[in-house]
């Protein structure tokens, strides 16, 4: 894929517009772009568009945080929708590497990640 469209969930006004846009695919984010306030909405709007539209593209899902109970019900909220994907959460931190991938020797990578700041 060339390029992924983000669209918030809880601005439906925008939607047919993103499908519309000529990405490879659009993502309906329940994560960034949506308040704690609107995230009810949000889902419901999301779940709507996924049982109604033709899917000209592919329409993924970014969830909140794994570890929140949000996550939880993003999913609860539109699996049974069948969204072509989901999208989880970028990492918090990128892993750090030392040594030299030349030959046999090969880099030592700390791919542990920290807790993401909470909202």
């Amino acid at each position: 894929m060339r390029s992924l469209l983000f669209v918030p969930g809880d601005r439906p006004e925008r939607f047919a517009k993103a499908l519309a846009s000529g990405a490879d695919a659009v993502i309906c984010d329940f994560e960034d772009a949506v308040t704690p306030a609107t995230r009810s909405q949000a889902r419901r709007n999301v779940a709507d568009l996924l049982r109604t539209t033709g899917r000209s593209v592919p329409l993924w899902v970014r969830i909140n945080p794994v570890q929140t109970s949000d996550a939880l019900a993003d999913l609860a909220a539109v699996v049974a929708a069948r969204p072509d994907g989901i999208v989880l959460r970028r990492r918090a931190t990128a892993p750090t590497c030392t040594g030299s991938i030349t030959g046999s020797r090969r880099s030592k990578c700390n791919t542990a990640t920290r807790a993401a700041p909470s909202r």
